[in-house]
């Protein structure tokens, strides 16, 4: 797998998990860690840990967006 296809099914599946989120109101590490476990034999420590790190990150964004933190 090269690093195109890679990009695409990495960015399907990150597309996907947020559809899925935004419509049942589970996050997208529901679909999102067993992606990277299953398809592309991801430890499950690691898959769990990218998730955690990406759901941190959105919320910092969401908190920076609505001025409630400071930018550091």
């Amino acid at each position: 797998m090269n690093t195109l296809e890679f990009t695409a099914v990495i960015a399907l599946g990150s597309s996907l998990a947020g559809f899925l989120g935004s419509l049942t109101g589970l996050g997208g590490g529901i679909v999102i860690v067993p992606l990277l476990t299953l398809v592309f034999g991801v430890d499950i420590r690691y898959a769990i840990g990218a998730s955690l790190v990406s759901v941190i990150g959105l919320l910092r964004e969401r908190r920076l967006m609505s001025g409630k933190a400071i930018a550091i």
